[in-house]
């Protein structure tokens, strides 16, 4: 069995579950899905060690550690053109991500997409912003999901702002530069 796609969701994962996929699909997946999974010990390193040939990621389920982008970046044979993260609570982006991914990636994204808090992904400017879409693929597109974590006024009121900032910006992008999109709350 070679597939090329491969969907684990609702289930527990282990490094010998992942380990046990992996020779049973001969590594053969390029897109890996893992969808509202549960685990304890489970790291990027294990899964792009056991499918060393993804090229896009559906990683809802994983909590990133801090190394996570080093941990891809150590792990990984082929580049990634679509990675999407969030865990079960949305809880994902440090307030350098940007940069972090520049400095970092080694091909051009097509699709990006983050679940997380206006303070998780960090006051950044639409320079900052330009900059980061214009070292993407033509055709990127990045989306942004708002999370409010508290349940206070000012949390929603932070989360909105955010979110009409992020649309502001986006009306402002150089024509067909990329789609941003963002949701709130």
């Amino acid at each position: 069995m070679r597939p090329k796609t491969l969907t684990i969701g609702a289930c527990e994962l282990s490094k010998p579950f992942i380990r046990t996929l992996s020779t049973l699909t001969d590594k053969s997946v390029t897109f890996l899905q893992l969808g509202m999974t549960r685990h304890d010990t489970l790291t990027f390193t294990d899964v792009f060690l056991a499918f060393p040939h993804i090229q896009k990621l559906d990683a809802y389920g994983i909590i990133p550690t801090p190394t996570w982008m080093s941990d891809i970046l150590k792990a990984q044979k082929t580049k990634l053109s679509w990675l999407t993260m969030t865990d079960a609570y949305g809880i994902i982006p440090t307030p350098t991500w940007m940069s972090d991914i520049l400095k970092a990636q080694t091909t051009k994204l097509s699709w990006l997409t983050m679940t997380g808090t206006a303070k998780q992904f960090g006051d950044f400017t639409l320079h900052d912003l330009t900059s980061f879409i214009q070292a993407q693929n033509l055709d990127f597109m990045v989306v942004f999901r708002i999370e409010v974590t508290g349940a206070t006024y000012a949390d929603k009121q932070e989360g909105r702002q955010y979110y009409d900032k992020l649309n502001v910006m986006s009306e402002k992008l150089p024509p067909g530069s990329c789609r941003v999109l963002s949701g709130c709350c």
